[in-house]
């Protein structure tokens, strides 16, 4: 099949990412954080102890995987304030024309004030945001933990978007605000880790979660029976599509839904019904437009829900579930139609895989987890 993509098929199985010299390992990047809030605990910007629970500010826009996933992860952890600004209702759409010169200074207003009072009805201890550039000044974060508050940001499309564009008002990326926060997660790569350092940011390599929402965790027993063979719910882009054609033209019935996809998008509800009647769940490690490969929400949310996972083969990722028991990789469009018929053709070992892979994620990869991890670090 002549893929459409730029440089056909295999172009999108070879590329790998140069290493970055200024990369950290797991415990360095620990205590350059531990050593950036002692300090300022020691100049007296930060509370001595965090509270009991702490005290967390959530900043976030409460739509898809962002808010069921890593937001309610907090819920059982942390006494909990969100901000959900709610974009497309409120009039905050970063993309629109007049947004760098007119929107941006309200926002960033209206985030500050929203944080300054809600620390002074009861003192926060950690903002949490999922913010970039594009949003927000790096005035305004410092403006916040001016305030005596610990700054945590995550950012899960840094391996293309570090630096992003240039608008009327700097660059829209990471970069430009990264040095500001205590922690900066970045979740899709660890190669991204030298780029903070790089800049004089405090990185922290976390992979994200499963998702720890009522919609998933009701899924407490995968059916034996799965009516749908392989499916895929996310958005239509590069070469997902012409990926999805070929199994259809070897036969293989596929279920999409989704930005771009003719069956359109699905609710948080009907994505875990989808995934939970599949026999096999499709993913594609690529990022973007892009054969550069990363981690993504749904590597260990779709694991969760206990079907076998058939996806990109991305290095990360094959350090936290074991290859052929708790997943399925594969590396060129010839593996991805013979493994998805392996499993159609034995469906038995197919639905071990998923539910060694649940098994795995529901011990080891929730949100929970990732952030008792943060938040140790905070004390």
């Amino acid at each position: 099949m002549n893929l459409k993509c730029a440089g056909g098929p295999l172009a999108f199985f070879s590329t790998q990412e140069a290493h970055n010299e200024y990369d950290i390992d797991a415990e360095e990047q620990r205590a350059r954080i531990r050593d950036s809030i002692g300090t300022r605990r020691r100049a007296g910007d930060l509370r001595m102890y965090l509270h009991t629970p702490p005290e967390v500010f959530l900043v976030a826009r409460g739509s898809g995987t962002s808010k069921a996933g890593w937001v309610a992860g907090w819920r059982g952890i942390a006494n909990v304030r969100y901000w959900d600004w709610g974009w497309a209702q409120d009039g905050y759409n970063p993309y629109a024309g007049e947004w760098a010169l007119q929107k941006k200074p309200k926002f960033n207003e209206e985030l500050f004030n929203t944080a300054r009072g809600a620390h002074r009805r009861k003192p926060i201890d950690v903002m949490v945001s999922y913010l970039s550039g594009r949003w927000v000044y790096p005035e305004t974060m410092q403006r916040i933990k001016d305030l005596g508050i610990i700054m945590v940001n995550i950012t899960f499309d840094d391996t293309l978007l570090f630096w992003g564009d240039v608008d009327a008002t700097g660059f829209t990326g990471d970069a430009g605000i990264a040095r500001v926060f205590d922690i900066y997660i970045t979740a899709q790569n660890r190669r991204n880790v030298g780029k903070y350092v790089a800049i004089g940011a405090n990185p922290l390599y976390m992979p994200p979660g499963g998702d720890n929402t009522a919609e998933i965790r009701a899924l407490a027993d995968p059916p034996y029976e799965r009516p749908i063979p392989a499916s895929f719910v996310g958005a239509n882009y590069g070469v997902r599509g012409e990926l999805v054609e070929l199994l259809r033209k070897e036969g293989v019935t596929v279920v999409t839904r989704g930005n771009d996809w003719p069956e359109g998008r699905a609710s948080l509800e009907e994505m875990g019904q989808i995934i939970q009647s599949s026999l096999v769940t499709l993913g594609f490690g690529f990022i973007s437009r892009t054969p550069l490969v990363g981690l993504k929400g749904r590597d260990f949310y779709t694991p969760m829900i206990g079907t076998v996972y058939l996806t990109t083969y991305c290095r990360e990722l094959s350090e936290f579930f074991e290859e052929g028991k708790e997943i399925l990789f594969y590396r060129t469009p010839g593996e991805l139609v013979a493994k998805t018929k392996w499993c159609l053709a034995h469906p038995d070992e197919a639905r071990a895989i998923g539910l060694a892979g649940r098994r795995r994620a529901l011990r080891e990869y929730r949100w929970e987890n990732r952030w008792k991890e943060v938040l140790e670090l905070c004390r």
